[in-house]
């Protein structure tokens, strides 16, 4: 009997300790995703596509603001070379043919076309260039802003131009009326442009320019800001190139004003008649003008 235990206690171990059977596979990759989703809770599948719809729609957005910033990022950079080509248009096609063939006087010359317009020309085109080469390589999580944050140290001479603006237009507007070759110049100058289809305008038309192009840099930095998500690596470069541009837009009006008021009391003191004193000084300011009544007994009489 003990001798029977022993063999049948061995063929119980030995029984044990046989490998297992390797385990079945399934063929079929719909038999498993059915056995995944039984054995999932209707919470679990609920959860599963709600993240997936959140994904999804995240996604859809991005791809949205990506197209619409590459479509910002463009305007950026052909208002750019427009702006550059119009550079270009006064001085080779109207400053250097003036001054090659002396139709006006150097001081003429230099108050109409002042040197700052060389100077942004200069200072645009190298702006363009690092734009181009940020378009070339463009991708959704491209920068501009740090390309305007380099740019904006250079932007003083913008001041310098508002500053010389107004005597440039008026002296331009004198000369027009009693130079004749220098009427001429233009006037032969524009058909041809017209007639090759580079006219981009007038002469005062294109001295503008500059002072325009620093309202329009807040316009499309804004515009590109709207369409940058919050962790776009750019976002703060923008916000930061928002505000330096707007401080400096300040300066700008401020000193485009000033000009304006010194050219008022310019003006007043040329319109007076007869023995008065010189009206113009660092300090003097114009405040208002109108109609002065004056009265002697019943007569009244306005100047």
């Amino acid at each position: 009997k003990q001798q029977s235990l022993y063999e049948n206690e061995t063929k119980t171990t030995t029984k044990l300790l046989r490998p297992l059977p390797p385990p079945r596979t399934i063929s079929n990759p719909m038999l498993i995703a059915t056995k995944e989703k039984v054995n999932k809770t209707p919470l679990v599948v609920c959860q599963a596509l709600l993240r997936g719809r959140l994904v999804r729609s995240h996604l859809s957005r991005l791809k949205k603001w990506n197209q619409t910033r590459n479509l910002v990022s463009n305007e950026i950079l052909n208002t750019e070379k427009t702006f550059v080509n119009t550079l270009n248009q006064v001085i080779e096609q109207y400053m250097k043919p003036i001054a090659q063939n002396k139709i006006l006087t150097q001081i003429e010359l230099r108050t109409i076309f002042s040197p700052t317009l060389q100077i942004i020309l200069n200072i645009n085109s190298l702006f363009l260039r690092d734009i181009q080469q940020r378009m070339d390589k463009w991708f959704p999580c491209q920068r501009l802003g740090d390309v305007f944050n380099r740019f904006i140290g250079c932007l003083g001479v913008y001041i310098d131009y508002v500053g010389v603006y107004n005597d440039a237009i008026n002296t331009y507007s004198e000369c027009l009326a009693h130079n004749t070759s220098l009427s001429s110049y233009i006037k032969s100058t524009s058909e041809r442009l017209m007639l090759s289809g580079e006219f981009i305008g007038d002469v005062p038309a294109l001295l503008i320019t500059p002072i325009q192009r620093i309202p329009r840099y807040i316009l499309l930095l804004e515009e590109l800001n709207k369409v940058t998500w919050e962790n776009h690596p750019d976002k703060q470069n923008i916000l930061l190139s928002i505000q330096s541009i707007k401080k400096i837009a300040t300066t700008v009006n401020e000193r485009q004003r000033e000009t304006e008021n010194i050219n008022k009391v310019y003006h007043i003191q040329q319109n007076l008649i007869g023995k008065f004193e010189n009206i113009i000084a660092p300090q003097r300011r114009y405040i208002f003008d109108g109609n002065l009544t004056i009265t002697k007994g019943e007569l009244q009489t306005t100047r």
